[in-house]
């Protein structure tokens, strides 16, 4: 299984290109696909960001943009998507069902 997270250094304001973003984001599936045609794909949701991270990185951006794009380039893709931090502090049986879990149950 491959699991892809990006997105976080893709959010710094002097980076940020939506399009750009979500075209990369849909050519890696591809190239992970020809690779190896028989493996599981899953993108993971970028930890969202709190406080003022200054100019470094655009909130909104990773806190709504990436997310948004994620999520479409996954159901576009047919691939499932991880929201993996939301199982920090958690006991490991509901690590497993929310890592393995139904889109509903991640993110």
């Amino acid at each position: 299984m491959a699991i892809i997270t990006l997105g976080t250094n893709d959010a710094k304001k002097a980076f940020w290109d939506e399009a750009r973003y979500a075209a990369e984001y849909v050519a890696l599936i591809d190239d992970v696909r020809r690779a190896n045609p028989l493996g599981e794909i899953a993108l993971g949701l970028p930890v969202p960001q709190k406080g003022n991270k200054g100019e470094w990185i655009d909130r909104s951006v990773i806190n709504v943009d990436v997310q948004k794009i994620v999520r479409e380039v996954a159901a576009a893709a047919g691939v499932t998507r991880l929201a993996v931090w939301k199982s920090i502090n958690q006991p490991m049986s509901f690590f497993t069902k929310s890592f393995l879990g139904d889109d509903a149950a991640v993110g």
